[in-house]
């Protein structure tokens, strides 16, 4: 998965560039987090497919609160989030590295909330994204070929 991951963000650092969006790949989650998926089940991998969001640590409170809605796929027991460098600069109550380009980290990590996953996570998309997620990622594949 993590080969795979690595992949995925490769490719849609190249998306990311060509429509003149952010290096850390703000708006690409939903996107990243499908285009993982579907590079997983081409290998007989099979992943889920979250919407959640993700929260921020408020010391002072000493609780987390929601920061931003935010998709990543769960696997075995375990996040993998290529757009978490988006959120390099929140706070957390433990040392995290969210600046690295693939973060993985265990699914009961405080600063991701999950709400919905795959079949269900997949129809919140159309109020994210203009384009089909199917669309986009055929889009990928063209500029990596």
């Amino acid at each position: 998965m993590i080969s795979l991951a690595r992949i995925a963000r490769q490719r849609i650092e190249i998306l990311a560039r060509i429509e003149n969006g952010p290096p850390h790949l703000q708006g690409y989650c939903g996107v990243a987090a499908q285009y993982i998926r579907l590079l997983a089940q081409r290998q007989g991998i099979h992943p889920d497919f979250v919407v959640g969001h993700f929260r921020s640590y408020n010391r002072i409170l000493d609780e987390y609160h929601w920061r931003s809605g935010h998709a990543w796929v769960e696997f075995d027991g375990h996040i993998i989030d290529i757009t978490a460098t988006q959120f390099r600069n929140v706070v957390s109550k433990i040392d995290r590295d969210l600046s690295v380009k693939v973060y993985v980290c265990r699914s009961t990590n405080p600063h991701y909330f999950k709400e919905f996953s795959n079949e269900d996570a997949l129809e919140k998309m159309p109020e994210w994204y203009t384009e089909p997620l199917e669309e986009i990622c055929d889009k990928i594949e063209r500029l990596a070929a």
